[in-house]
């Protein structure tokens, strides 16, 4: 595989693994927020469960504490418990429960729609001075295993809403384990990758590592280096530099000896031309000595070729002075005929 095809593939490969491992890392905080929020709910609807059947004896209680004592306050007390339970059971509706716990509560809430019945016409015959038989309905057979159905019921829908809780918790948790053992998976599969992808690239960079010490080499001015192991190479970019490096060492290995060679040539040849000029200079030094000698010797000569001239001239001073009086002697002798 060539090193750009790789990078392509490792980028690629790296990019696919991310996204999967972010999408599962995303997966598995949704359903461990799931999880968290059924967990509230289940708290949330136990607690409402069992304050609901607090509050269900309560109103019973106080139905009768206001028969008994007809006090304006305690049926006020009645009134804002039965506000709140109508409340809770509001809330309850409002909860997404299981088909078998919307049956039971709606149960529950027909039961309790039937005892405030019973608890009005009890305060109605209150109104009308029938305490005593406000008393009978409200301690009547049909009124106690009423309100007992009512808390059974509660209870029953206690149990479904934990038997749903606990299935719900449980996909959820199987669900969560797959995510878990997904997101291992794919963080394992990325280590490895990377692993890989590290040595490989190792791997490929080695050659660049020695072709960066033998560089330094060069630098250094040491041709002794050897060149790169290509046949062990992968057939890729990297490879196909090591060859033109190779071949860049060969050249410049060759070029260097040449110029060694030539050198090598120059310095003979210059010995040679020394040697040469040496002898011709010993001989220019003879010459010149032998022309100092020649020299010497026309001066020497040219002084005695003055000498003889001086002593030309004062033959000829004496020659001319001879003449003169030979002249003055003709004359006088030439006079001295013309007399005779």
């Amino acid at each position: 595989m060539s090193f750009q095809r790789m990078i392509r593939f490792t980028t690629i490969s790296t990019l696919i693994l991310s996204v999967a491992l972010i999408t599962a890392f995303i997966f598995l905080h949704i359903t461990i927020q799931q999880q968290e929020k059924s967990y509230e709910q289940q708290t949330a609807i136990s607690q409402l469960n069992s304050e609901l059947q607090t509050m269900t004896a309560h109103l019973s209680s106080l139905a009768r504490v206001y028969v008994q004592s007809e006090d304006e306050h305690d049926l006020k007390n009645y009134d804002e418990q039965l506000t709140q339970a109508e409340q809770m059971t509001s809330a309850f509706q409002e909860e997404t429960l299981p088909k078998e716990a919307q049956t039971i509560l709606q149960t529950i809430i027909d039961m309790s729609t039937r005892t405030h019945e019973l608890n009005a016409w009890a305060f109605n015959l209150v109104a009308m001075d029938e305490q005593k038989n406000a008393l009978s309905v409200l301690y009547s057979d049909d009124y106690i295993a009423n309100e007992k159905e009512t808390l059974t019921y509660l209870t029953e829908l206690q149990t479904a809403v934990d038997a749903w809780s606990k299935k719900e918790h449980d996909v959820l948790e199987q669900k969560l384990l797959g995510l878990l053992n997904l997101t291992a998976c794919i963080a394992m599969i990325f280590i490895v990758h990377i692993a890989i992808l590290m040595i490989v690239l190792a791997k490929k960079l080695r050659p660049l590592q020695l072709m960066k010490e033998r560089f330094h080499a060069l630098s250094d001015n040491d041709l002794t280096i050897m060149p790169l192991q290509t046949t062990t190479m992968p057939a890729d970019e990297v490879r196909d530099v090591a060859n033109a490096f190779n071949r860049m060492l060969h050249n410049f290995q060759h070029v260097i000896g040449s110029v060694s060679q030539a050198s090598t040539n120059v310095a003979a040849s210059s010995q040679e031309l020394v040697a040469t000029i040496t002898e011709a200079s010993d001989a220019v030094d003879a010459s010149y000595n032998a022309a100092i000698r020649v020299h010497e010797s026309a001066e020497m000569q040219q002084s005695l070729l003055h000498k003889s001239m001086y002593d030309v001239n004062d033959v000829t001073q004496q020659l001319q002075s001879i003449a003169s009086h030979a002249a003055t002697i003709l004359q006088t002798s030439t006079e001295a005929n013309t007399v005779v």
